[in-house]
């Protein structure tokens, strides 16, 4: 099958967070270089929050931004005022943090 290159995945985010060296290519770009944003996902990969407070909420807003962007369903679950992560996305998370994956950072 061969996929029109010109097609803006954000227009359809229906990507699932699976098991695929792409998921977690991707999982690295949106972490890279943001400390606030990793010390959130890293809360949120011990378990859901409940009351995020403003700063964690535009995290949140901007995380799922940037996931929709690359075509994937929200990488925070939002129901109420507890969040969590998607269950799809939480291994694939869990590697990407980790100090071997990330090159000992």
């Amino acid at each position: 099958m061969v996929e029109n290159i010109s097609e803006n995945p954000a227009l359809n985010p229906t990507r699932k967070w699976e098991d695929d060296p792409e998921v977690r290519m991707h999982l690295r770009f949106i972490t890279k270089n943001r400390v606030d944003h990793v010390n959130l996902l890293k809360r949120l990969l011990e378990g859901p929050i409940d009351d995020l407070n403003n700063e964690d909420v535009e995290r949140v807003v901007f995380l799922n931004k940037i996931a929709e962007a690359y075509g994937y369903i929200n990488l925070i679950i939002v129901n109420g005022n507890r969040s969590s992560l998607d269950p799809g996305a939480r291994k694939q998370l869990s590697t990407v943090l980790s100090a071997e994956y990330r090159g000992g950072m």
